[in-house]
């Protein structure tokens, strides 16, 4: 089926009963989504809980012209889907893709992996690699998981591209002028 006239809808379920949803929506042939997030228990540091990202919510993509989507309401799990008034109410795309960029092969968010969005000419410091320790700025973000940063090294400033996993958070608010 062609992607572009796919819309994503989101149903509103029964308390508790989002994997039982999509697992019902997804026997009747529906593309879903059901974002969960990973959290390290309160009481036990070491483990770990997983829940739905956006509790009693499921997204589902549908053809409205291909796919009867009217059985979504009579779906075992389902209270019903997201309106506004007698109109359907539509995820927007980007918004999906926004959830997605958080989410591992399995659909699942770690909250220790999420890094906040850098502004360009930020100072931060690597926490791992050959560089430990060392103060860089960033330039971009070039993959959901790199970032280019600018290295001052023996006068010389060098771009490089690293592992967003090997930065930390801003470690100085003092201005930088980048050069071009």
């Amino acid at each position: 089926m062609d992607q572009k006239k796919k819309k994503w809808l989101l149903a509103y379920t029964k308390p508790g009963s989002e994997l039982e949803a999509q697992k019902n929506l997804e026997n009747q042939g529906f593309k879903t989504l059901l974002p969960m997030i990973s959290s390290v228990s309160r009481k036990d540091s070491k483990s770990y809980r997983v829940n739905p990202m956006f509790p009693r919510y499921v997204f589902i993509l549908v053809d409205l012209k291909k796919e009867n989507w009217n059985t979504i309401n009579s779906t075992i799990g389902v209270t019903n889907l997201i309106t506004f008034g007698n109109k359907l109410s539509f995820v927007p795309e980007d918004a999906i893709h926004k959830i997605y960029s958080y989410l591992d092969d399995n659909d699942i968010c770690h909250l220790n992996d999420i890094k906040r969005e850098y502004k360009k000419g930020e100072m931060l410091e690597i926490k791992e690699s050959i560089f430990k320790n060392l103060n860089v700025r960033f330039l971009t973000k070039t993959s959901k998981n790199r970032v280019m940063v600018l290295l001052s090294i023996l006068n010389q400033d060098v771009k490089t591209e690293i592992s967003s996993k090997h930065i930390k958070n801003s470690i100085s608010s003092e201005t930088f002028k980048l050069r071009d």
